[in-house]
Parts: C-alpha cells; sequence; structure tokens
C-alpha cells in the first residue's frame, strides 16, 4: 500500500526509536489508544509505556520554486530497462510525540530514553566501520527512510523540550502523558522504470567517405545518495561535504 512522504517519515523515526528503547516500551506510527494498548495487555506483558509518533498539520514545500534531478541510475539485471531515482522537491513536516505511561515515574524514563535518542545526530546514519560523523550527540537526529516505504534519502528531525499534560481524570487512572512538537525535513523522491540505452549510432564522414558505426553503451550503474541537507553527493563521498544542514 503506498503511503505518503509524512508517514514515510514518521515511520523511519518510529524505527529509530524501537531500536533505542527497551521491551517494556511500545512504539507506534501513529495514535496509540492507552486504555486500548494497556486494556488488551495481559498481567505478564512488560509494556507500562507508550510513545506514538504523529504527523499533523500541513506539510509544506521546504524549496522555494522545486526542482528536479536524477540521483540515482540502476540498471536491472535481465533485461534493457533501468530505475530511475529523481528528486522532485524538498518538504518539512509538523510532528509530535506522544508518551503515555502508566506511573509519572515510568513517564520520566521514557522522556530520559528520548532525550538520548532525539539528539543522536547522525549516529542512525553509521554503516559498519565507516561512520559519517564521529560526535553522536546533537540538537536533532537525522535517520534514513525505510526501503519498504518505497522512499530512499534522510529525513532531520528537530523537537521542543517535552509539555506535561496532567489532570485529575487521568491521574486517578494511572495515566500520565507528555508530547514534544517538532518537525521533518526530507526530500520528494520519484521511481521509475525505463528503457536503457543499449547503443548509439553515429554518421562520421572522413575524406568526403560516410561511414555508419555502431557503438555500444555500457550498462553503468550511477548512483548518489541525499545528503541530510536535501542535497546530493556521490556515494562514497562524504556527506558532510558542504553541508548546511537545516538551511532553506
Amino acid at each position: 500500500m503506498a503511503i505518503s512522504i509524512g508517514q514515510a517519515a514518521a515511520n523511519a523515526l518510529t524505527a529509530w526509536l524501537k531500536s533505542q528503547v527497551p521491551n517494556d516500551v511500545a512504539v507506534y506510527p501513529h495514535w496509540a489508544d492507552p486504555d486500548v494498548v494497556f486494556g488488551r495487555l495481559s498481567d505478564a506483558s512488560p509494556v507500562s509505556k507508550i510513545i506514538s509518533v504523529v504527523k499533523y498539520g500541513r506539510r509544506q514545500r521546504l524549496d522555494v520554486n522545486g526542482f528536479q534531478q536524477t540521483v540515482s541510475t540502476t540498471a536491472i539485471a535481465g533485461s534493457t530497462l533501468s530505475q530511475v531515482r529523481t528528486e522532485l522537491g524538498s518538504f518539512i513536516q509538523p510532528m509530535r510525540i506522544e508518551i503515555w505511561a502508566t506511573s509519572d515515574m515510568a513517564r520520566e524514563s521514557v522522556i530520559a530514553l528520548l532525550d538520548v535518542a532525539l539528539s543522536a545526530g547522525f549516529m542512525p546514519l553509521q554503516v559498519g566501520a565507516n561512520p559519517v560523523d564521529a560526535d553522536p550527540l546533537a540538537d536533532h537526529v537525522v535517520v534514513p527512510l525505510l526501503e519498504t516505504d518505497n522512499f530512499v534519502g534522510n529525513v532531520d528531525f528537530w523537537f521542543d523540550a517535552p509539555e506535561y499534560d496532567d489532570d485529575a481524570d487521568n491521574i486517578q487512572r494511572n495515566r500520565y502523558t507528555s508530547a514534544y512538537f517538532g518537525e521533518a525535513r526530507g526530500i520528494f523522491s520519484l521511481l521509475e522504470t525505463v528503457p536503457t540505452i543499449q547503443q548509439a549510432q553515429l554518421d562520421i564522414t572522413i575524406n568526403g567517405s560516410s561511414q555508419v558505426v555502431q557503438v555500444p553503451i555500457p550498462r553503468i550503474s550511477q548512483q548518489q545518495s541525499p545528503s541530510p541537507s536535501g542535497q546530493s553527493s556521490i556515494l562514497g563521498d562524504s556527506v558532510l561535504d558542504d553541508l548546511e544542514l537545516g538551511s532553506n
């Protein structure tokens, strides 16, 4: 099922947070009703805290005039086709994170976890022995989009400090909540399958004699990777070169 780039961003952040929290925290890429979640859990279930990653409000274009740029061309083995991914523009999506817990101290433990996970900088982009950033702390976090959502690239998340929203009714029911408000920034991209040019025909005239030459074109897969700023760099180059993170 196709999803929006805004939901893909929520899914990507959810995947990162799931990797950073213990098994007593349930993380969802959508609104989760605490009464439903806690109500259907057995007494043996370790879950006592919920994190919901939610897109809200109006998605906006981050670029003023838009742009179009081919960022990857990949030959499909055994065929005369290639997959071409084209960036069409960049976006900004308001996001919020909702926390629900069964006690005030349980809520505080989730906030402590998020203080670290949401300040990880480029750590989620580290692959093997080739980290893209040696500094694990920042005022934001950059996460890769999920291939299963048919998007390629990175999304940069900023969130303000959490807000507490306690009321007598929730406290009597052991429901303690808090919310973060922020934004996600990333790119639009489109994946298309197109025919691959197999050969070029050259009409050559030498000393008055015309010749037709067929020149085969090798199938070379060229790939570029979007940097956190929404710009692109050839794979193998540092994504931090000429980085202007968050600039409009």
